[in-house]
């Protein structure tokens, strides 16, 4: 499922032979595949995973959603293994969602290197763009315009998989006169200053989580159901709740419709866990309901932005990513006052959605009712 490196490193850790950390060849890999998808932006779908982080405070380029190929940069890079954050490390002040951030940090480093026709990139190095530029003699006088990762050269040609490229994940031929300069992050680099990280032992589900999420999972296929293929739908084809996209990043490769067609309950379950229930930290909240309607929401509306609901709700940092501050605010609060909250929330943001969207008004109803059936649970 295009993870075999991961996979092997993480079986050569477990023997003390191996420890895993950033590699140039890791992040050619990963943003290949991801290119390879072309997965197209739109409200709900995967390719939300990468602006995800960027959509609440801070608020420094937080419209990366408009213009995210800096964010699927750093997507690619913390997969590959970087423990690269949100804001960059210096006192430029911006997120990375923002191409020049980029060159100012790599320079600031001297991992920037000007494309003056004698630097000869590698797989994984960062590339700059400048679509300005007329000569590659030219002085950078202007802001960067596009960023992507580095595959190979292709004669005169260099292919690169780039994010926001139309709106979507693809693998595309640049010319040279096109590309201001690269950004070679060497091997093993961590910001914390540890050159190479070990990868912890995963840590199993106990079995009364596993429990729970059976119970839930079993609740989100009924309310799924089954293959559906609706033009106004933005997820288009779609079996038990699971997308063509969110498929396609699972399989690492395009999938067709008899594939999404196909999908069996236990191939579900795995996708379900691993792109909504593990990065929610379902097992952590201890509320029954509230991880339900965690879970449910994740699904219909992203989980970035169920994440962000609960953590305003909770009156912690509004960042989409769940963690030790967010968890425990959420355990701490009374679980009906939260649940309630949460689902008042939703309702609003699907009139929202539709307000923003008029085509979406076919759905409003039945997501009013998703809604409200949580809350009907509650009386």
């Amino acid at each position: 499922m295009g993870c075999d490196w991961l996979r092997e490193a993480l079986a050569k850790a477990r023997a003390g032979k191996e420890t895993v950390g950033f590699t140039r060849k890791k992040l050619a890999e990963i943003a290949e595949r991801e290119g390879k998808l072309n997965l197209v932006w739109a409200m709900g779908s995967p390719a939300t995973k990468y602006t995800q982080p960027f959509e609440g405070p801070p608020a420094w380029f937080g419209a990366a959603r408009f213009a995210w190929c800096g964010a699927f940069v750093r997507w690619c890079c913390k997969e590959a293994g970087l423990d690269i954050g949100i804001t960059t490390p210096s006192g430029f002040g911006y997120t990375w969602a923002l191409v020049e951030a980029w060159q100012k940090w790599a320079e600031e480093r001297k991992f920037y290197f000007d494309n003056d026709g004698k630097f000869e990139p590698q797989a994984g190095d960062i590339v700059i763009f400048d679509w300005k530029q007329t000569d590659i003699d030219q002085v950078d006088s202007n802001w960067d315009s596009h960023i992507g990762v580095y595959l190979r050269r292709n004669g005169k040609y260099y292919e690169c998989a780039e994010g926001n490229t139309s709106n979507q994940t693809a693998v595309k031929t640049r010319e040279s006169v096109t590309i201001q300069g690269f950004i070679r992050i060497p091997d093993g680099y961590s910001f914390s200053g540890t050159t190479v990280r070990p990868t912890p032992e995963p840590v199993e589900p106990t079995p009364v989580n596993k429990a729970k999420f059976e119970q839930q999972v079993e609740e989100i296929f009924e309310r799924e159901g089954g293959f559906s293929n609706i033009a106004e739908d933005a997820g288009g084809p779609t079996n038990l709740g699971i997308t063509q996209a969110t498929l396609s990043t699972f399989m690492g490769r395009p999938a067709s419709i008899t594939d999404v067609q196909n999908l069996t309950k236990a191939t579900a379950k795995e996708i379900y866990r691993k792109y909504y229930w593990d990065p929610l930290k379902l097992d952590e909240v201890e509320s029954y309901m509230v991880s339900y309607i965690l879970f449910d929401q994740g699904v219909n509306r992203g989980i970035g932005a169920a994440a962000r609901d609960v953590q305003f709700a909770v009156g912690v940092l509004v960042d989409g990513q769940i963690g030790p501050q967010t968890l425990k605010a959420i355990n701490a609060m009374d679980e009906r006052k939260l649940a309630i909250s949460l689902i008042k929330t939703s309702q609003l943001k699907y009139v929202r959605i539709v307000k923003g969207n008029p085509s979406q008004m076919i759905f409003l109803e039945g997501w009013i009712n998703r809604s409200q059936k949580l809350m009907d649970l509650l009386v």
